[in-house]
């Protein structure tokens, strides 16, 4: 008779050569199954770009257009009161453009550096926008003058009968003024350019705001109205920049509807035919107007009119 510590031990035996045995015929182990692949993470893309919110087009942008309005004002002209007095449409501002410049001051919300980068020769100029109610009175159906434009009339020189008034003399979409393309006597309108703020705009001394040219400032208001996808001259699908007191539509590189510009201008790159938007509507009959690029017409500075083609002008 086995003892039972004995008899335990070789029944333990026992059982690991049966286990064994179960195993392999010829004893071997049977391997671990492999663990099955993980798939590594895709790397992040560090080629995103950051969201950035899109730039405010418009600061401080008011506008009351009465209902009698004809449709030329009421679609396209903005930051105003603008209004129907008899035989004139009445536009009136604070001439206070709604974009950033450095001409507002370092303590304005609207202030902004002035931009160096154009070149050694840009340099602002000593004054500040000061808001000014300004007026201007546009006759619904100008008479023209009958002077004749040409190089007599058009001179560069101040003071002439013929010349729009110095001061604010048109308004553009976005209710900022419209100087005409002369500057004061011992100055030089070309050197004046290079004090124009990033909307190519500057205030004189009393610090009334105003452009000369084609400025990104009054395409901000065709972008704000879906009309147009860049705020860049002689870029936009239509360029509109505004109408002078006598009722001379600017223009830019285009016509209103988007077609380009016939070769018939004269020597202040401007003409007569009706003015028609994208959708063949006629919004002013046989009127001038005239096309402030230096890439087309006889005026290579591209500057507004000197010379009124109506009548009348008032303020």
């Amino acid at each position: 008779m086995l003892i039972p510590k004995l008899q335990s031990t070789l029944i333990a035996l026992l059982g690991i050569a049966l286990l064994a045995s179960a195993c392999g015929d010829d004893g071997d182990q049977v391997s671990e199954p492999e663990p099955a692949a993980v798939a590594e993470p895709e790397p992040a893309d560090d080629t995103t770009e950051p969201i950035t919110a899109a730039p405010e087009l418009l600061i401080n942008c008011e506008t009351s257009i009465d209902d009698d309005i004809p449709a030329f004002y009421a679609t396209y002209f903005r930051c105003s009161d603008i209004s129907l007095d008899g035989d004139m449409v009445v536009i009136t501002g604070e001439n206070l453009p709604p974009h950033l410049s450095y001409y507002y001051g370092e303590d304005h919300e609207q202030y902004e550096e002035f931009d160096y980068s154009r070149g050694d020769e840009y340099r602002p100029n000593p004054n500040e926008i000061a808001g000014e109610t300004f007026t201007i009175r546009i006759p619904l159906d100008p008479t023209v003058t009958g002077t004749i434009i040409d190089g007599r009339t058009v001179n560069l020189v101040p003071g002439d009968s013929t010349d729009y008034p110095m001061g604010p003399a048109g308004v553009a979409l976005d209710g900022a003024a419209y100087f005409n393309p002369l500057a004061a006597p011992g100055d030089d309108i070309e050197d004046e350019k290079y004090t124009f703020d990033s909307i190519d705009g500057h205030p004189q001394q009393q610090g009334a705001y105003h452009y000369h040219a084609a400025s990104p400032g009054p395409l901000r208001i065709l972008m704000e109205l879906e009309m147009v996808t860049t705020d860049v001259p002689g870029e936009a699908e239509i360029e509109l920049y505004g109408v002078m007191c006598d009722g001379t539509v600017l223009m830019g590189l285009v016509e209103l509807d988007g077609s380009g510009v016939a070769d018939d201008l004269d020597i202040q790159s401007g003409h007569v035919h009706d003015i028609v938007d994208g959708a063949g509507t006629t919004l002013l009959a046989d009127r001038y107007h005239i096309h402030m690029s230096a890439e087309i017409g006889a005026d290579p500075r591209g500057l507004s009119p000197e010379v009124q083609y109506y009548d009348t002008c008032l303020m």
